[in-house]
């Protein structure tokens, strides 16, 4: 049963806790200080560059935006480089006299309106807040390459951070933190932590325990992850979000969620499940694999389908909410004008989440056809894990995508290209039925499923409460 702790901020406790992205280390490339001013809701950052090859070194630059903040670098004010002042080309961008070494700014870190900036860049609260060095640190290396750093932190009185106040950091772009006033940690047992602030609807521990359960589902399903340490942030937004708000992101080894309450504790807790099995899959994909290029159709749309099973396989959604699921993505897709490639960056956001999913049910069902129910998506996902970890050679993702999934006619039709989905046939060898109304889509199980409906079925779920009905 998980077990709620005091949290210990020695150097002691935080080599035993051994944080994935927190760990001892020497040499490292940058050396720096952060001060939060609480009540200013802002910090003074100064430091050095130790060593490291930055690709200019008069330039100065900050990350430009993050989703919901087009403006972040506008918060950054007073930099001196080497106690001189540079010149700024343009926001968060700066051009000093010559090389320097020695850095120092302000930033402001006022809690952003947008909630979808909630979970993806530095805030302060009122009595916690987010510090994301990716935004916080300005940009020492060029994109993919990675930067240590050790880091202080000066926190305002009572407060405290998730990972200590002196630490190092393996990556700067991957490293988030909590701090804040009465910050707790809730074990889950083996290599997951949950940190909260606030309070919620449903207990700590029955968090604990939801993060628990779809943690080792996923390591079943795909393999262990290469690292000894996760962590689950968890942060409630202040009433005046509203019911129903929320944000979630994940970054590196730390899972963030903000959020707010729901209309009913019971609404709250499942609604935690939900995140959690998206943003917990993206531990593995893609913060575990070494795939170069843009791929986020693949795992953002993975990771929507693969948390409708799993969702379905634990008992926290019916066969019918997946299907219900499934039917607006595609009345979302079909009716998305104009329509483009999954790969083009101009595509909606929306639409790419919406069709990635479609493209993993369609690959499913394709693979559950050709196997007779033995083999589904989760060995596509398995085997690309696997394969291209942390560890290996990084790869083109088009490619490794291309060869390890296989249905090029689907991945050509609809990833690479823009037809309008068909599925019938496929849908209809899964037991599934269609039903257009208007522009919206409805799908629905067969009334009477033949032999080899019901293993495809089966295989996706459909007869999951039942088993459960019958257990004893």
């Amino acid at each position: 049963m998980p077990k709620l702790v005091s949290i210990s901020y020695s150097k002691l406790l935080l080599v035993v806790l051994g944080l994935q992205i927190f760990t001892e280390a020497r040499a490292q490339d940058v050396e720096v200080r952060i001060d939060v001013d609480g009540s200013g809701r802002s910090a003074k950052v100064s430091g050095k560059v130790l060593q490291g090859d930055r690709k200019n070194e008069r330039n100065f630059v900050f990350k430009k935006s993050v989703p919901g903040e087009p403006r972040l670098a506008e918060r950054v004010s007073g930099v001196l480089l080497d106690g001189a002042l540079p010149r700024q080309l343009m926001a968060g961008e700066y051009l000093a006299g010559s090389s320097f070494s020695s850095f120092a700014y302000s930033v402001n870190l006022k809690q952003p309106t947008a909630s979808a900036a909630l979970a993806h860049s530095s805030w302060i609260g009122d009595q916690a807040g987010i510090l994301n060095l990716d935004d916080l640190l300005p940009q020492f290396a060029p994109s993919g390459k990675k930067v240590s750093a050790n880091v202080r932190l000066e926190l305002p009185a009572e407060w405290t951070s998730d990972v200590g106040n002196e630490f190092v950091v393996n990556d700067l772009s991957r490293s988030v933190m909590m701090v804040g006033k009465g910050i707790r940690r809730v074990d889950t047992g083996g290599s997951l932590a949950l940190y909260v602030s606030g309070d919620f609807q449903f207990q700590t521990d029955e968090a604990a325990k939801i993060a628990r359960e779809v943690f080792d589902e996923y390591s079943k399903m795909l393999g262990g992850l290469p690292r000894k340490d996760y962590r689950i942030i968890l942060m409630k937004l202040p009433p005046s979000a509203g019911f129903g708000s929320w944000e979630a992101g994940t970054v590196g080894s730390t899972v963030t969620i903000v959020t707010g309450d729901a209309t009913f504790a019971s609404t709250a807790l499942q609604r935690l499940h939900e995140q959690l099995r998206h943003e917990i899959f993206h531990l593995w994909m893609p913060n575990a694999l070494n795939l170069r290029g843009d791929y986020a159709w693949f795992y953002e749309g993975f990771a929507l389908y693969q948390s409708l099973k799993l969702g379905v396989r634990v008992n926290r959604i019916r066969f019918d909410d997946f299907l219900d699921t499934l039917s607006r993505a595609y009345t979302i897709d079909a009716n998305a004008k104009p329509r483009l490639p999954l790969t083009s960056p101009a595509v909606d956001p929306t639409v790419r989440y919406a069709r990635g999913m479609l493209v993993a049910f369609l690959i499913d069902l394709q693979f559950l056809a050709n196997s007779r129910g033995r083999s589904d998506v989760t060995t596509i996902l398995r085997t690309i894990f696997q394969t291209h970890g942390e560890k290996s050679e990084p790869t083109d993702s088009t490619e490794v995508l291309k060869t390890v999934i296989g249905q090029n006619a689907i991945l050509d039709r609809y990833v690479f290209g823009a037809d309008a989905i068909e599925w019938t046939g496929q849908l209809a060898a899964a037991g599934i039925e269609s039903k257009q109304t208007g522009r919206t889509t409805t799908l629905s199980t067969a009334a009477k499923p033949n032999g080899r409906q019901k293993e495809i079925l089966d295989r996706l779920g459909y007869n999951n409460w039942r088993k459960l009905g019958t257990k004893k």
